[in-house]
């Protein structure tokens, strides 16, 4: 089954924000310096940026895909704008949307974006 692709009359700005997380365990030691390890052997990786919809119409489609196709959870494909030509498979971390118009038509929700290794 292929997964679902962003919309490409939709931008996805990035603010730009990316956290990497290898989940380090870390273990206190009775003496001298704490044992760590990775729990992961891929970061999951998690970018904060910003969906813009150039219209009301743009907006209403980026929602049907988001509630239709993704249900809000599953796992998408994206064209990373840092990374030519980079296809990052990810989910939105957060399910909850919330859009503010701020001119005109112009309308922005800020996202959280997580993808496993996809650096």
């Amino acid at each position: 089954m292929t997964l679902p692709v962003f919309p490409p009359t939709i931008r996805l700005v990035m603010g730009y924000e990316e956290e990497v997380d290898l989940g380090v365990e870390r273990t206190n030691m009775d003496g001298g310096i704490a044992k760590q390890r990775p729990k992961y052997s891929l970061p999951i990786v998690v970018r904060k940026a910003k969906v813009v919809a150039v219209s009301f119409a743009d907006k209403t489609a980026f929602d049907r895909w988001y509630i239709d196709d993704l249900k809000g959870a599953a796992w998408f494909t994206y064209q990373d704008p840092l990374r030519a030509g980079g296809t990052v498979t990810a989910r939105f971390k957060n399910p909850s949307l919330t859009w503010t118009m701020v001119a005109g038509q112009l309308w922005e929700s800020n996202v959280e974006i997580e993808s496993i290794g996809g650096l």
